[in-house]
């Protein structure tokens, strides 16, 4: 009985500190998160947040080419028709679609099994992620229920290396994505001392 009471009296003075860590943890889908999300008007947030996307933003360079390439051909073929350009200029356009209708169907497979060994790798990724923040999460449960409340310094190192460790781990595997906000993002965790020998680490 006192040491549930002692752990009782840890875990309520440390509430803040747990409520820290929640900063960056996903959204908690309850019953209003979802009556927001079947709302009609998601489809016009969507919308609006796809400038933000970084799948759009990663493919804008090969979009942006091949919207300038049909741009191109399909003014030059109509100026061609219309005798803006002379007939001696040669068409680009393919005199038979055969060979496209003969590959589509070949194509459409290849893109279906592309699409989901893509998204099976991406989902193995997301569930090796939520298992290394669940066991931070546990890592940071343990330190504030073992660790006395008079070692208060060793706590709290405790909470925010954990917390650098999640961070870190996100830039080093996002890349420059997120790498490039990494000292920002420390900045309020770390001590200056600290944030400058992770910054100067060559494996971060």
């Amino acid at each position: 009985a006192g040491l549930k009471r002692r752990q009782t009296v840890v875990v309520e003075s440390s509430r803040k500190e747990l409520l820290d860590s929640r900063l960056y943890r996903r959204t908690v889908a309850d019953h209003e998160y979802w009556e927001n999300y079947l709302t009609t008007d998601r489809y016009f947030k969507n919308m609006l947040s796809l400038p933000s996307s970084r799948i759009i933003r990663a493919l804008s360079g090969p979009l942006a080419s091949v919207a300038l390439t049909s741009a191109l051909v399909c003014t030059y073929e109509t100026l061609r028709s219309q005798g803006v350009v002379p007939a001696e200029f040669p068409s680009i356009l393919m005199p038979n679609n055969t060979p496209l209708q003969l590959t589509s169907f070949a194509v459409s497979l290849l893109l279906v099994f592309r699409t989901n060994q893509s998204y099976d790798r991406w989902w193995e990724a997301r569930k090796i992620w939520g298992g290394v923040l669940n066991r931070v999460r546990d890592i940071v449960t343990q330190t504030v229920v073992f660790i006395p409340e008079d070692e208060k310094e060793l706590r709290i190192a405790m909470r925010n290396w954990t917390i650098a460790f999640t961070r870190t781990l996100e830039a080093h595997l996002q890349g420059k994505l997120v790498s490039r906000d990494l000292k920002s993002n420390l900045e309020n965790v770390l001590s200056p001392k600290e944030l400058d020998m992770v910054m100067n680490s060559q494996h971060k």
